[in-house]
């Protein structure tokens, strides 16, 4: 006797944002490879509100050595992300996204990770 069931599932209206890497094949939330070489790093971002987004910021940090979270735990402290290595930005985010210039402004740093969510933002 087979059994059957089907799941629908209806993701909560609003914005939806996961980061996926690539190294050789396709994009996956995690990735492993070769130090020295080049990896992909993106960030997707699904709109499933009933209305258009007029104005988006989005803050991210690529892994260092020593890094820490960019936002505080419940205590207030920013946990490490025990990052054994460095992943440089080695290309400009508007030659990787041509597609969408008209659209959005990038704005990026290349500087050291401070203490605290002030220090990258």
């Amino acid at each position: 006797m087979k059994k059957d069931t089907t799941v629908t599932f209806v993701p909560p209206l609003e914005l939806l944002l996961n980061n996926t890497v690539r190294y050789d094949g396709e994009y996956a939330t995690g990735a492993t490879g070769d130090l020295g070489y080049a990896i992909q790093y993106k960030i997707n971002l699904f709109n499933n509100s009933i209305k258009d987004v007029e104005k988006l910021s989005i803050l991210d940090v690529l892994p260092a050595v020593g890094d820490h979270s960019i936002s505080p735990n419940e205590q207030n402290a920013y946990v490490e992300r025990k990052s054994t290595y460095a992943t440089p930005l080695t290309g400009s985010l508007e030659e990787a996204n041509p597609d969408i210039l008209e659209k959005v402004e990038f704005f990026y740093q290349l500087s050291d990770q401070g203490t605290d969510l002030g220090s990258v933002a």
